[in-house]
């Protein structure tokens, strides 16, 4: 680990491992969010730069285990974001590629933007339906 609370990847060029340069990276791990987010942000950003193109392979998950220092876990985990995310696309065992450009707002935010809204929904119809059953339990005054 270095002061920068990067963690270092073994075998690698200690001058050059850094996030985002091509020959070696690290991974934050500092930072409160799981290895694999990280990871997936890391290969959005290189996707939206250009640095794999569309229809260009992505690293082998094996290949991103050793040049990031994670377990192969969270590079697949970083996969199946992207995957989920309609930004690649491929099959276990099988090469990933670049199905698309990652455009602004291909990140989480939007997702849990319409988590909130459906939740605000949910919330403002449930208080109708409470209004409702209060109103129709009070006793009716006799006329």
């Amino acid at each position: 680990m270095t002061e920068d609370g990067a963690k270092d990847v073994p075998g690698a060029d200690r001058g050059a491992a850094r996030v985002g340069e091509r020959s070696a990276a690290r991974v934050p791990t500092r930072t409160g969010r799981p290895l694999y987010e990280q990871l997936a942000d890391d290969l959005r950003t290189k996707i939206s730069e250009g640095v794999y193109a569309v229809g260009a392979p992505l690293p082998s998950t094996s290949r991103l285990m050793r040049e990031y220092g994670v377990s192969i876990t969270a590079a697949r985990a970083a996969v199946g974001v992207l995957k989920h995310e309609g930004i690649v696309i491929g099959q276990p065992g099988k090469a990933i590629y670049v199905q698309r450009p990652v455009e602004r707002g291909d990140a989480a935010e939007p997702d849990v933007q319409a988590q909130l809204d459906r939740l605000r929904a949910m919330v403002l119809d449930l208080t109708r339906r409470v209004a409702e059953l209060e109103q129709a339990s009070r006793p009716r005054r006799p006329r």
